[in-house]
């Protein structure tokens, strides 16, 4: 499994999807997708897609219509609780 998972990173024959009520995006590096999402105010599903970043899939009530897609979870970014007040 491991030597599946390098051998797709290296030849990006997959990437990630996340989307929240106001804004989508994709892209193979899961950290700078995370890092965008995570500056907007909504929370945000996050897919693992078993498809090259450039292949055209559909998308219905936010989430891809892919065989094999995996659903990563629902995150929000943690609110700040400021105790100082």
């Amino acid at each position: 499994m491991t030597e599946q998972i390098a051998t797709e990173t290296q030849e990006k024959k997959f990437h990630f999807y996340a989307s929240s009520i106001a804004e989508w995006r994709v892209d193979v590096d899961l950290k700078k997708l995370v890092k965008f999402m995570e500056n907007e105010p909504y929370a945000y599903n996050l897919f693992y897609i078993p498809l090259p970043v450039e292949s055209p899939y559909e998308i219905k009530y936010y989430a891809p219509q892919v065989t094999g897609a995996i659903f990563l979870g629902q995150y929000q970014k943690a609110k700040r609780n400021d105790s100082r007040r």
